[in-house]
């Protein structure tokens, strides 16, 4: 996923279409599947996340924010605790 990352943010400030498509070459070269199949998805636009709702996502976040709370109640002399 690091890479896929990598591959947005570089195509973002490549200028020129030739040198995008180099660079997609390159990732499309370098990876396996699936990853190469989740990332031709996302970049076509057919990648489509039909149950992830906005209360789904907002669920999941707050369980996720309420165990980095706990975790970190301990350590409250800490500059990070209770982030999530």
């Amino acid at each position: 996923m690091n890479r896929f990352a990598e591959l947005l943010d570089r195509l973002a400030y490549e200028g020129g279409r030739n040198n995008k498509l180099r660079l997609m070459t390159e990732y499309f070269r370098s990876v396996g599947d699936p990853e190469r199949g989740w990332a031709l998805a996302a970049l076509t636009g057919a990648l489509t996340f039909q149950h992830a709702k906005p209360g789904i996502i907002r669920t999941l976040m707050a369980e996720r924010c309420r165990h980095s709370l706990r975790a970190g109640s301990t350590s409250s002399t800490r500059p990070d605790a209770g982030r999530c």
